[in-house]
């Protein structure tokens, strides 16, 4: 047999081999699976699908949903430690008679005010000159015995209105406070109008609101420190008539919150834990 030929012979034997193994390697598997027992589930025992309820909301979790209005913020009480220049002076909370501030000093040579904000005011009056408003203080300290005259005087002029003795006390109390329920014995308030107003001949009544020294002080006091103490939507809180031009201190900080809530002083205190 030559070599070609054994080649050939080889080749046969491969082809063969490979058959052989196949066929083997069929019937093992098919005999195999011949054997498995298919797997039917008793329907007596099946359980249902399992259906995923729908998405809810925690109830222990806070709602995800926007607030339509900001949330009271709580006021840290360590931001109240001092009297000065957070006190509350109003029908519920007088001060004492015989209290002054420890120092006080000019403003423009004619009003007083607690020394502490002299430097703060004079500031404030400055940034609206140099905007074109030319403020003007009407009003600054005034101790009780001052305040005792100017409520008696508001209380006659009811009187003179019609009134009796009573409803002119209750109505002037809503113009000038009784003594020891005003801002001014503080030292840290003040009545501010402007050289254009007076010049016009104008008082302190509530026209003044739409005055440009009016907006200019309702939009950029707080930035000094200074609230408008008695807003026109919050006199049934402070009890008090709007008065666009009274301008209470209370510090930048203070002043920032009162302005970004839009609230009174009250309402402040009100936030405070």
């Amino acid at each position: 047999m030559n070599l070609k030929q054994k080649r050939m012979a080889v080749l046969v034997f491969i082809i063969i081999a490979l058959a052989l193994g196949s066929f083997s390697v069929f019937n093992l598997v098919k005999g195999r699976l011949n054997n498995v027992e298919p797997q039917i589930e008793d329907p007596s025992i099946v359980e249902p699908p399992v259906v995923e309820p729908p998405e809810t909301e925690d109830p222990d979790l806070p709602s995800q949903e926007e607030p339509d209005e900001d949330p009271p913020i709580e006021i840290d009480e360590c931001f109240l430690l001092g009297l000065w220049p957070l006190i509350l002076v109003n029908q519920d909370n007088p001060l004492p008679l015989s209290y002054e501030p420890i120092a006080m000093s000019s403003v423009d040579g004619y009003y007083e005010l607690d020394a502490e904000i002299v430097p703060i005011t004079q500031e404030m009056i400055a940034e609206a000159y140099g905007q074109g408003i030319h403020l003007r203080l009407v009003s600054a300290f005034r101790d009780s015995g001052l305040q005792s005259y100017l409520y008696n005087a508001e209380v006659e002029y009811f009187i003179g209105q019609g009134y009796d003795q009573e409803e002119a006390e209750v109505e002037a109390a809503k113009w000038v406070a009784l003594p020891g329920q005003s801002e001014h014995q503080t030292g840290l308030a003040a009545d501010i109008v402007s050289y254009d107003w007076l010049a016009a001949g104008k008082g302190l009544t509530v026209d003044f609101a739409e005055d440009p020294a009016a907006i200019w002080l309702k939009t950029n006091a707080h930035n000094f420190g200074f609230i408008l103490r008695y807003p026109e939507d919050k006199t049934d809180i402070t009890g008090i008539s709007f008065e666009p031009w009274h301008y209470r201190y209370v510090g930048k900080e203070a002043a920032k919150i009162i302005y970004e809530y839009d609230w009174c002083l009250e309402e402040f205190f009100e936030h405070c834990k």
